[in-house]
């Protein structure tokens, strides 16, 4: 991918069953920096963390991201989620994509808190 170019992330429940998830801003766009990973977004803030509802997905459906990467950052996720502020230009590199949503019946039975992540990766060039 290079700047400029668009990423689109999908998250389709592909089970024959209707599952939940958590909300749909309950993602992260990370680089590799040496040896782990970073979140390209900060907040000016004090974040207290993602609101717990549950978003049910009957077969077939799910969420669907669009983020356009410009010199700036990804532009898409700001207005997405608008607590993020790309914290440094995007340069070139491996990234990924995070969703935290991703729950059990255990999370659901729980208010939706969870641990667990999906993440797709993908690379930059500037």
């Amino acid at each position: 991918m290079s700047v400029g170019e668009t990423l689109v992330a999908t998250l389709e429940n592909v089970s024959g069953e209707t599952n939940s998830t958590g909300n749909k801003g309950k993602f992260d766009i990370q680089y590799r920096d040496t040896d782990r990973w970073r979140t390209v977004f900060g907040r000016e803030e004090v974040f207290a963390g993602w609101s717990d509802e549950g978003v049910t997905h009957s077969p077939g459906d799910g969420f669907r991201w669009e983020l356009t990467f410009t010199q700036d950052g990804a532009s898409d996720a700001v207005r997405h989620s608008p607590t993020y502020q790309v914290c440094a230009p995007l340069r070139s590199g491996e990234y990924r994509f995070v969703y935290w949503g991703v729950t059990s019946e255990k999370e659901a039975e729980t208010d939706y808190e969870t641990d667990y992540g999906v993440a797709a990766r993908f690379s930059v060039r500037s």
